[in-house]
């Protein structure tokens, strides 16, 4: 009399075997059907890099970035953002980190 162990072993074997020759390619086939299958992803690309893949938005941008931090610049030297000093130090910051992702993602 065989061990209940070797033969509980010899069942899940012959289980598993059955379940990948037979259940596997059937499983495909609904999930095929279904639109389950797993597709390959692909990398991940934001807005701004896919708007910038032409070269004459990547240049409209870099303008508008040229002109907003003159602009700002401009104002703070003739003194009239001196309220809003800080929060224009803070937007040419921001127009400089564009301007060089802009760069960057063009690249």
């Amino acid at each position: 009399m065989k061990p209940d162990w070797i033969c509980k072993t010899v069942q899940t074997h012959f289980l598993f075997c059955f379940r990948v020759s037979v259940l596997q390619p059937f499983c495909e086939v609904i999930n095929h059907m279904f639109g389950l299958e797993k597709e390959k992803n692909k990398p991940f690309e934001f807005d701004l890099e896919k708007e910038l893949k032409s070269n004459k938005r990547k240049k409209e941008v870099l303008n508008i970035c040229e002109d907003k931090s003159q602009q700002l610049k401009q104002a703070l030297r003739v003194g009239e953002a001196s309220g809003n000093f800080d929060q224009c130090g803070i937007l040419m910051q921001g127009y400089a980190a564009l301007a060089k992702v802009v760069k960057k993602a063009a690249d």
